[in-house]
C-alpha cells in the first residue's frame, strides 16, 4: 500500500469489503492510510472487520488506532513496529493473534478478546495495558520485555498463560487476574514493584527461578499449587498464598520474609532466609513439610502443623521460635515391629519428629541416624524451653534420651536402659511407682522366705515399708534380711526421687 499511487490505492481499497483478507506485510502505513484501510472493511457504523490480516514486519510510524476492530481470521504482526502509540482496545481476535518479536512503544489492549495470543519476544518500550482482556485460549508472553507499566489487571486467561523469562522493567500489575490454566512466570524478572493481589489460578502458579528486585508483597494469591523454587526476593517480602501445595525449595529471601499460607503443604527445603522471617497461618493451618538444610536462626513458626516436617540438616535449630498452635506429630497407636531393639514395641505417647518414624520402622524412606536425631531433639528442646513450652521440651528430652540410649555402649547403655525402664527418663511417674511396688513385693517375698526368723506376710510387709521409709525395721533380721532391707532402702530412695521428678515434670506440663 505504501508504494501504490493514489489511483491504485483507491482501486485497492474499493475492492475490499468487510471480512476481506488484507496483506500489508513489509509496508509502511501512516495514520491516514490506516484509517482509510479500516473504513474500507467497515460495514456502515459497525466495527472494521478483517478476514486474515497479515502485517508481518509492517511499519506504523504514526499512531496506530485499531480500536474496536474485528479480526475474523488470523492476525499476524510478527516483527511489526509501532514506534509511537498503538491501541487495540475492544478488538476481537477470533483466531490467532501473533505479535512475536513486535516492537511497540505505548500499547493498549484494554477489553480486547483473544482466542490464542502470541507475544513471544515482543518489546514494549513504554506502557503496556491489557486491563480486562479476555483470552479464551493460550497466551504466550515468553521472553517479552516491558519497559514501563505492564498491567493485566482483572484480565481473564481461560487457557495457559506463559510469561516465562519475561522482563518487567517497571511496575507489573496483575491485580484481580484469573488464570483457568497454568500461570507460568518461570525465570521472569521483576525489576519494579510486582502486584499479584487477588490473583486466582485454577491450576499451578509457577515462579521457579523468578527474580523480584523490589516487590514488597506477593499475593494474596489463590491457586491449586504455587511453585517458588529458586525464586529470588531481593527485598523483604510478605507472601500470602492459598494453595494445596507450596514449594519454595532453594528460594532466596535476601532480607527475610513473612510467609502466610492457608491449608497448604509447604516445603522450604534449602531456602535461604537472609533476615528475620515468619511462617504463619493465613486461614486454616498450613503444614510445613521440610526445613531441611535451612538456617533457621531468626525464623518464627506460628500456628503451623509440624507433624510431617523434616529438619535433617537444618542449622541453628535451637534458635527456631515455635509459637501458637504449632504442633508435632504423635506416634501411631498399637503394637509395631521394626529394626531396633526390642523388635516388637508400643510407642510411648509423646511428640516426635517425622525423621524418627522411618528409623524406628522398616521403611523405604531416607533414614536419619540416631546420633543426628539426638542432636536435632536436643536443639529443638532448647528452642521449646526458651519459648516456655514445657510439654514439648519434656517430650523432646525423652526423644533425646532415646537416641542417646540407642547410641550408647557397654555400661552407659545399661544405665540409660535402666533409667528408661524404671522411670521413662524421669518423665513417667507410673513407671517409677510400678517399679517401687515391685521392689516392695520382691523385698517382702525375700523377708518371708529368708529374712525374718519368724516371718509372716503382714510382718514382712510392715518391715519392708518401714525400711523404705527410713524407719527402724523392728524385729531382728537374718543376714539375708539385712542386705535385702539395705537394698530396698537404696532402690526406694532412687525410685522415690524419680517419682518426684516425674510428678514435678507432669505438674509443669
Amino acid at each position: 500500500m505504501a508504494h501504490l499511487p493514489a489511483a491504485g490505492l483507491v482501486r485497492y481499497l474499493a475492492a475490499l469489503s468487510p471480512g476481506a483478507r488484507v496483506d500489508v506485510r513489509g509496508t509502511t502505513l501512516d495514520a491516514g492510510r490506516l484509517a482509510r484501510l479500516l473504513d474500507a472493511v467497515r460495514l456502515g457504523d459497525g466495527p472494521p472487520t478483517f478476514g486474515e490480516f497479515a502485517a508481518d514486519e509492517a511499519q506504523f510510524p504514526e499512531k496506530a488506532d485499531f480500536r474496536g476492530a474485528r479480526f475474523a481470521g488470523d492476525a499476524w504482526f510478527h516483527s511489526a513496529r509501532f514506534p509511537l502509540y498503538a491501541t487495540f482496545d475492544d478488538c476481537h481476535f477470533e483466531e490467532k493473534a501473533a505479535f512475536r518479536h513486535a516492537h511497540l512503544s505505548t500499547a493498549t489492549f484494554e477489553r480486547a478478546r483473544f482466542r490464542d495470543a502470541w507475544f513471544t519476544g515482543a518489546r514494549f518500550t513504554d506502557d503496556a495495558r491489557f486491563t480486562h482482556v479476555h483470552l479464551h485460549g493460550d497466551a504466550d508472553f515468553g521472553y517479552a520485555k516491558f519497559g514501563g507499566l505492564a498491567t493485566f489487571g482483572d484480565a481473564r486467561f481461560d487457557g495457559d498463560a506463559d510469561f516465562g523469562h519475561a522482563d518487567f522493567a517497571g511496575t507489573a500489575y496483575f491485580g484481580g487476574t484469573r488464570f483457568a490454566g497454568y500461570a507460568i512466570f518461570g525465570g521472569a524478572h521483576f525489576a519494579g514493584v510486582a502486584h499479584f493481589d487477588r490473583v486466582y489460578c485454577d491450576k499451578s502458579a509457577l515462579f521457579e527461578r523468578a527474580r523480584f528486585d523490589a516487590a514488597p508483597e506477593l499475593g494474596p494469591l489463590e491457586a491449586g499449587e504455587v511453585i517458588l523454587d529458586r525464586a529470588v526476593f531481593e527485598q523483604r517480602v510478605e507472601v500470602a498464598v492459598e494453595a494445596g501445595q507450596v514449594s519454595a525449595e532453594r528460594a532466596r529471601f535476601a532480607c527475610g520474609a513473612t510467609l502466610r499460607f492457608g491449608d497448604a503443604q509447604v516445603s522450604l527445603e534449602r531456602a535461604v532466609l537472609g533476615g528475620p522471617s515468619t511462617v504463619a497461618a493465613l486461614d486454616g493451618q498450613p503444614t510445613l513439610t521440610s526445613l531441611r538444610e535451612v538456617d533457621v536462626a531468626g525464623l518464627s513458626v506460628v500456628d503451623v502443623d509440624l507433624r510431617e516436617c523434616r529438619f535433617d540438616g537444618a542449622r541453628h535449630l535451637d534458635q527456631l521460635r515455635i509459637e501458637g498452635r504449632s504442633g508435632f506429630g504423635q506416634p501411631p497407636p498399637g503394637v509395631h515391629f521394626g529394626r531396633s531393639w526390642p523388635p516388637v514395641w508400643r510407642w510411648t505417647r509423646r511428640r516426635v519428629l517425622a525423621e524418627e518414624r522411618p528409623w524406628r520402622a522398616w521403611s523405604d524412606d531416607e533414614i536419619v541416624s540416631p546420633e543426628r536425631l539426638g542432636v536435632m531433639y536436643r536443639a529443638l528442646r532448647k528452642s521449646l524451653e526458651d519459648s516456655k513450652n514445657e510439654p514439648g521440651a519434656a517430650d523432646f528430652y525423652y526423644g533425646e534420651m532415646e537416641m542417646r540410649r540407642h547410641c550408647a555402649k557397654g555400661s552407659d547403655r545399661l544405665v540409660l536402659w535402666l533409667y528408661w525402664l524404671l522411670s521413662g527418663y524421669g518423665l513417667r511417674a507410673t513407671r517409677a511407682l510400678l517399679a517401687a511396688a515391685l521392689v516392695v513385693a520382691a523385698t517382702t517375698a525375700v523377708l518371708v522366705g529368708w529374712g525374718l526368723p519368724h516371718a509372716s506376710l503382714e510382718l514382712a510387709l510392715r518391715t519392708t515399708v518401714s525400711a523404705m521409709a527410713f524407719r527402724d525395721p523392728g524385729p531382728s533380721l537374718t543376714p539375708v534380711g539385712v542386705w535385702t532391707v539395705m537394698a530396698a532402702r537404696l532402690l526406694g530412695t532412687v525410685l522415690l526421687a524419680m517419682t518426684v521428678l516425674a510428678v514435678r515434670g507432669r505438674v509443669k506440663r
